[in-house]
C-alpha cells in the first residue's frame, strides 16, 4: 500500500506578455505540485506558424478551430508514449507546443503526421524543468487571475449579470489570532469584517466583472501578506436584474 495520491491533470490558461507582446499560455497546473518524471529530462518544442494570427498575434477563432485538434492529437500521442505535455504558448503568430520526454522522442515525425507538413522543432536538455517552472507556470498574480476567472465563469454559467453590484464575501485566513491592524485596514477599505476564530469574512458591495474582482483580490492578497495572513478566495450570489437569485 502507498499513501501517494495521484495528481490529476488540471489544464487552464492565462493571458500574459512575452517580450512586451501579448501572449496566452495554456498550462497543466498539476506541475505546480510535481516536476516531470526523471526519465523525461528533455523538453521538446514545436513551433507551428499560424495562417491567421489576428491583430494581436494570438490566432483567430478559425485558427483555434484548425490547430486545437492537432494539439490534442500530439499531446495524446505523447502521453501514450510516456512523455508529459506541459503547455502551449500562443505568441506573435506562433502556436508553440511543449512536451517533456526522453531525448529520442520521435517528436518531428508525430508533428509532421498530425500537421500534414514538417514543423519547426527544438530540443533542450532540462532535467530540472526550468522552462516549465520559470516560464510556463503562472506567478502568484496570474494564478489568482485564473482562480478569479473560474469563479466569474461559474457565476456567468448560472445566468449572472456581472456588472450588477451585490454583496461579495472575501476570505482571509490567519494563524492563532486575527491581527488588529489587519481588521482596521480592512474596515478602512470599506469592508464589513466578521471573525469566526479561524479566518475573516470580509463583505463589500461591488460588481463581479473580472477586472473589478481581480483588482480587489490582489489588494487583499497583498494586505493579508503584510500581516502574516493569507487571502483564500471569494464568493458571491448569482445576481440578475431584479435582485439576487441565490
Amino acid at each position: 500500500m502507498t499513501d501517494d495520491v495521484a495528481i490529476e491533470n488540471e489544464w487552464d490558461f492565462y493571458p500574459c506578455r512575452v517580450d512586451g507582446e501579448p501572449a496566452s499560455i495554456l498550462i497543466n497546473l498539476r506541475y505546480r505540485y510535481e516536476d516531470p518524471s526523471a526519465e523525461n529530462d528533455h523538453v521538446h518544442h514545436a513551433f507551428i506558424r499560424m495562417a491567421e494570427p489576428g491583430p494581436q498575434g494570438l490566432g483567430t477563432r478559425e485558427e483555434m478551430d484548425r490547430l486545437t485538434p492537432i494539439e490534442d492529437a500530439i499531446f495524446d500521442r505523447a502521453e501514450q508514449a510516456g512523455a508529459q505535455p506541459v503547455g502551449r504558448l500562443r505568441y506573435q503568430g506562433i502556436w508553440q507546443l511543449s512536451v517533456y520526454g526522453p531525448k529520442d522522442l520521435p517528436w518531428s515525425t508525430w508533428l509532421a503526421e498530425a500537421a500534414g507538413a514538417p514543423v519547426d522543432v527544438q530540443l533542450q536538455a532540462d532535467p530540472d524543468a526550468e522552462y516549465l517552472n520559470d516560464f510556463l507556470l503562472p506567478d502568484e498574480e496570474r494564478l489568482q487571475w485564473i482562480m478569479d476567472r473560474r469563479v466569474c465563469d461559474q457565476l456567468r454559467r448560472q445566468g449572472d449579470e456581472a456588472a450588477l453590484a451585490r454583496p461579495v464575501d472575501h476570505f482571509i485566513e490567519y494563524e492563532q489570532v486575527a491581527p488588529p491592524e489587519l481588521l482596521t485596514a480592512l474596515q478602512e477599505l470599506g469592508f464589513d469584517v466578521s471573525d469566526n476564530g479561524e479566518g475573516l469574512e470580509c463583505s463589500k458591495v461591488h460588481d463581479v466583472r473580472l477586472e473589478t474582482v481581480h483588482e480587489i483580490t490582489m489588494e487583499l492578497t497583498e494586505l493579508a501578506e503584510r500581516f502574516d495572513a493569507a487571502y483564500s478566495g471569494w464568493g458571491a450570489p448569482v445576481t440578475k436584474a431584479g435582485g439576487a437569485v441565490n
